[in-house]
């Protein structure tokens, strides 16, 4: 019979088959959270933040695969900790939001586009009103 760590580290593995490795699979999480939360978030943030999920939810309730996971996340923030080449950082993050302001700013959409039945768009004309539809 394996012991909560054993089977942790054995979860976290076939997982990676479904989801990435650890580190890459919290990048992409990060990058998401980010820009649904309108700040940087680290990869070591998305794992403490998903641990505490399963405290709260272990606080509820107990179950086995609550207390299974939260080990499993910490064994992700070890790893995260531990990858080499650090592909995304706060850092990176705000100077691509920079970058993406200054583009919005410059940015000269289109007064209107028509719709075209056949799935294009067509520079629409105020007079039409009725059939344009704002972008």
């Amino acid at each position: 019979m394996k012991n909560i760590l054993e089977e942790a580290a054995e979860t976290v593995k076939q997982r990676q088959d479904s989801y990435d490795d650890p580190y890459r699979n919290h990048v992409r999480i990060a990058k998401l959270w980010s820009v649904v939360l309108g700040t940087a978030v680290t990869p070591q943030q998305v794992a403490l933040c998903m641990l505490q999920l399963k405290v709260a939810r272990e606080m509820y309730k107990h179950s086995h695969d609550n207390v299974v996971d939260m080990a499993g996340y910490v064994n992700c923030l070890d790893l995260i900790n531990k990858a080499e080449k650090p592909e995304w950082t706060p850092e990176k993050y705000r100077e691509s939001q920079f970058r993406e302001k200054r583009l919005a700013d410059n940015f000269q959409p289109m007064k209107y586009q028509q719709y075209d039945p056949q799935m294009r768009y067509t520079e629409g004309k105020d007079e039409n009103i009725d059939e344009v539809h704002p972008v």
